[in-house]
């Protein structure tokens, strides 16, 4: 039962590496925002919700990609290898998941660096196993706006450090935690 569970765990970093996108600030520095009032910040959250529907439903891989910055392809190999990868990865969770289901949160961190916007925003991934296993992730995503934040495009936080190397000191992005059953891993 443990390595089904750690299969589960890797199963659940693999989906989420593949995911799963300005005022007066001073460029590289994060500014307090209401999220619930800034438009740029409700924008990400609106379009961050609108992937993780699609992401439910299944199957649009091409669309989730459309939500996907051209750094993350470049990073893998491309638009197409991208999309191979997300194909694989979540009908290969089909497999592991009767339910699966993602909420978000507040966007925070609203930063600007050289012209574009960045924010981090909160999820929380929830996976229940043909076993009755329960999993719970909580992680982030960042969003990157090159329109001062009308469109959005996302990044897994875990793996923003990868593909955005050079700008990972200036984005805070909060440790990701497992759950399996209750018990943080």
């Amino acid at each position: 039962m443990v390595s089904n569970k750690s299969y589960i765990v890797s199963l659940i970093f693999l989906l989420l590496a593949f995911q799963i996108a300005c005022g007066q600030c001073q460029s590289g520095e994060n500014f307090r925002h209401n999220s619930k009032t800034d438009k740029r910040s409700q924008n990400a959250k609106r379009q961050a919700e609108e992937m993780f529907e699609i992401v439910i439903k299944k199957g649009n891989y091409n669309k989730i990609a459309d939500y996907t910055p051209a750094q993350a392809f470049e990073f893998v190999g491309g638009r197409e290898k991208y999309i191979e990868i997300l194909t694989q990865t979540y009908k290969f969770t089909a497999e592991y998941f009767e339910s699966l289901t993602w909420t978000i949160g507040e966007p925070q961190n609203l930063t600007e660096i050289d012209n574009d916007l960045f924010i981090v925003i909160p999820r929380t991934l929830n996976g229940i196993s043909p076993q009755k296993t329960k999993v719970v992730q909580k992680g982030s995503m960042v969003g990157i706006s090159i329109d001062k934040g009308k469109t959005w495009k996302f990044v897994n936080g875990k793996s923003f450090d990868k593909i955005f190397s050079s700008l990972d000191s200036k984005i805070q992005i909060p440790k990701e935690q497992t759950f399996i059953d209750g018990v943080e891993q």
